[in-house]
């Protein structure tokens, strides 16, 4: 065992254990081709509280907006436009891959909800 330990420190001393280590070296992988790595969890859970937070802003951007439309302010309508836009731009960008449907359409719905419970127990005034 002290004999082949021995070997191995000469071999590395000398310089030859690194070309029999090229040698028997299996070839990698294409030079241009990307490597996939797998996601990071904590990545991957920082993402989805950021994609909730767009996802909330951009809800209530929209409703900015529509608020501005009503209001016949143009532009603060076009700057909830723009914002809406910078939002959802970033959004594509991060969250493409979690888009959830179901919930923009739960949103909506509550949203349509409140604004209709809001005129029936005010009798109209808001």
């Amino acid at each position: 065992m002290r004999a082949l330990a021995r070997l191995a420190l000469l071999l590395a001393l000398s310089g030859a254990l690194p070309a029999l280590a090229q040698e028997a070296e299996e070839p990698g992988p294409d030079p241009g081709a990307e490597l996939a790595l797998p996601p990071d969890p904590v990545l991957t859970q920082l993402n989805k509280r950021e994609c909730r937070k767009l996802g909330k802003k951009i809800v209530h951007y929209t409703n900015v907006a529509a608020r501005a439309e009503e209001r016949g302010d143009a532009l603060w309508e076009g700057a909830s436009v723009a914002h809406v836009d910078r939002l959802e731009a970033r959004w594509n960008s991060l969250c493409g891959h979690y888009e959830d449907t179901w919930s923009k359409q739960v949103t909506e719905l509550l949203k349509e909800a409140g604004v209709l419970a809001l005129r029936y127990f005010t009798f109209g005034a808001y």
